[in-house]
């Protein structure tokens, strides 16, 4: 069901923001959620530019580690993403487990808490991403796509306060 290859998609044009590109964000991975070995993969984001394999294989633990693939953000591009595949499902799991606040790469001038995602995760994140940057284009150009605009701008919250029930009501 979840089958998303590499996308050719460019964004700019106005056929491309309002269908394909939300539809079917460009992946820098081939990911399908129904792969056998979709529950050794780990989806590794907010890595910095300089980050390689061998840091990741020092975090992660190269004994645990089949490959590692780097590539850079299609939505963030000053971060890069991993592929990581692991040996065994659980080496993936405890992987998650034991990162799962995020791991701190500091390098001096530059933080970022690389954060681990499993497959079905990693794909709604880079969905979710790719409609952000999809609306903030709009913003930017609001003659590609006028209709959709104001209903951005609509959404904006304004919920009404509602009080808590008294926990202290018995007696």
């Amino acid at each position: 069901e979840h089958v998303v290859t590499d996308g050719g998609g460019t964004l700019g044009g106005p056929s491309t923001i309002g269908s394909r590109s939300l539809a079917a964000p460009s992946l820098p991975f081939r990911v399908d959620v129904s792969e056998a070995d979709s529950p050794r993969r780990l989806y590794a984001l907010h890595l910095t530019p300089s980050t390689d394999q061998t840091l990741l294989s020092s975090i992660l633990g190269s004994e645990t580690i089949e490959s590692i693939r780097l590539e850079n953000d299609p939505i963030v591009p000053s971060e890069r993403q991993a592929e990581i595949v692991f040996r065994t499902a659980e080496e993936a799991n405890d992987a998650r487990i034991e990162l799962a606040d995020g791991f701190e790469i500091d390098e001096g001038d530059r933080q970022s808490t690389m954060m681990l995602l499993t497959a079905e995760e990693y794909l709604m994140h880079m969905k979710s991403g790719s409609e952000k940057a999809a609306i903030s284009q709009r913003a930017v150009r609001p003659s590609s796509s006028p209709v959709s605009t104001p209903q951005t701008i609509t959404q904006s919250p304004s919920a009404s306060f509602v009080p808590a029930p008294s926990i202290t009501s018995r007696m």
